[in-house]
């Protein structure tokens, strides 16, 4: 069977593997029939069982290693192919998940016998020479995530580079849950531990709104990331709150609904998959203005600039003080959601341009 094979090391649950997993059970790609290949067991594989998708596990080695650069990126490609033709999948296009895998795809495109390449570009922090030590503009067809990254990558390249935008399924979709009378004794702050995602300037904010407010209640901070040793650093300091950490979480909007009080504070994204989550969740949701969150339907306290503690100490203040007359009405922008950034408009326009390449 012809086969669109995707490829993707890393299958825990993060921003890359959702949206591939939307992506792929979308009914405008089904007709293409998808195959993922995984670096590693986890999320992803899990995900890809329940909806009956082909896919298939093989570690490969780092693509810019002396080893993979001697031959065996090429040896892996070749072992892998021969793997998925036992199968029954024979790849007619290749998609890799993000630069990092572009130069695996290029290989078993290779030995594929030379069929196409597309690339999706998703991370905010790339950069020119990222593009090009990975060989991204070797691709047919070049997707990025944001309209930044999309003009980034079309002055590298000098191509065609089409903005991906479109993110959720109509099973993202919650009712918004209850409004409740009194400020939460309890708050999730989501990311993870890197830097980039803001737990660090969130856990600053909170310094700054214990020592400026006395009868600020102390709250059960719920992190989901890994508690490491600088995070470690900056809650020691006498916090009336606490902190847990709870690692990736893997049903994550289920996750999300125990809670009455959200927090994103990124300081980049190409899209911003975790915060708008949370929102289709129904959870009232505090935000960096990052990725696409500035085009939402929302407002200060619940916007705030990124890396800016005092920017959300003084929303988480606000908030606090006024927390009925401040409710959180989440219908528009949920209705604004699906109507810019359903994955109906990725998938569609991801099948077309495949089906085109592969048809030509």
């Amino acid at each position: 069977m012809n086969n669109v094979l995707f490829i993707q090391k890393r299958a825990r649950r993060a921003g890359a593997q959702v949206s591939l997993s939307r992506i792929v059970n979308s009914s405008e790609i089904t007709p293409l029939h998808p195959c993922v290949l995984l670096g590693e067991e986890g999320w992803l594989d899990g995900f890809l069982t329940e909806k009956s998708i082909p896919h298939h596990i093989s570690p490969w080695p780092s693509p810019r290693s002396l080893g993979a650069r001697i031959g065996g990126l090429k040896k892996f490609a070749e072992n892998t192919l021969s793997q998925l033709h036992t199968d029954g999948i024979a790849p007619i296009a290749i998609v890799a998940n993000d630069h990092q895998e572009t130069l695996p795809a290029l290989a078993l495109a290779k030995a594929a016998g030379g069929v196409p390449v597309a690339v999706i570009l998703r991370t905010p922090g790339m950069t020119e020479n990222d593009f090009n030590k990975y060989r991204c503009g070797e691709c047919d067809l070049i997707f990025a995530r944001g309209e930044q990254l999309t003009h980034r990558a079309s002055s590298w390249s000098g191509k065609e580079v089409a903005c991906m935008s479109g993110s959720f399924s109509d099973e993202d979709f919650y009712p918004p849950l209850p409004k409740t009378t009194n400020f939460p004794p309890k708050i999730l702050v989501a990311g993870s531990e890197e830097p980039r995602k803001g737990f660090s300037d969130f856990i600053e904010a909170l310094k700054i709104v214990e020592a400026s407010e006395p009868d600020f209640p102390a709250m059960e901070c719920v992190l989901t990331g890994d508690q490491n040793e600088e995070l470690t650093h900056l809650i020691d300091h006498g916090f009336r709150s606490t902190f847990k950490f709870v690692g990736r979480v893997d049903k994550f909007p289920d996750f999300a609904r125990q809670f009455q009080l959200a927090i994103h504070p990124s300081r980049s994204e190409s899209f911003g998959m975790a915060p708008l989550e949370l929102l289709l969740a129904g959870v009232p949701t505090m935000i960096s203005l990052t990725g696409i969150t500035s085009s939402l339907p929302l407002s200060s306290p619940w916007v705030f600039s990124p890396e800016s503690p005092s920017q959300i100490a003084s929303s988480l203040m606000t908030l606090w003080k006024n927390w009925e007359s401040h409710r959180l009405d989440l219908s528009p922008t949920q209705q604004h959601i699906r109507d810019q950034y359903h994955i109906s408009q990725t998938s569609k326009s991801l099948a077309q341009k495949i089906t085109k390449l592969t048809s030509a």
